[in-house]
């Protein structure tokens, strides 16, 4: 992985958006299939947050404001790998 592509969007759990919503905004911003939006919903869901991208910063920025400009609670995080070199 390049320097470019060490971040990530992290999403969390809120009480306000429900799962369809979620979902959608997955599916259109971060262009997750429905099944891939729907397993990062349940895994925010029951773990509190879920990495749901990872990229350049720039291409995570992008994604962020918009999911933000729909009141989605997100934030970029620098993105580790577990796997080993």
């Amino acid at each position: 992985m390049s320097e470019e592509e060490k971040f990530k969007i992290v999403i969390y759990n809120d009480d306000v958006n429900n799962f369809q919503y979620i979902i959608a905004c997955l599916m259109r911003y971060c262009n997750h299939s429905k099944e891939q939006a729907e397993q990062c919903a349940l895994i925010a869901h029951n773990n509190k947050k879920c990495d749901i991208m990872n990229g350049s910063y720039s291409q995570m920025s992008e994604v962020l404001e918009d999911l933000i400009s729909l009141d989605i609670k997100v934030k970029i995080d620098t993105y580790e790998s577990n796997l080993r070199r």
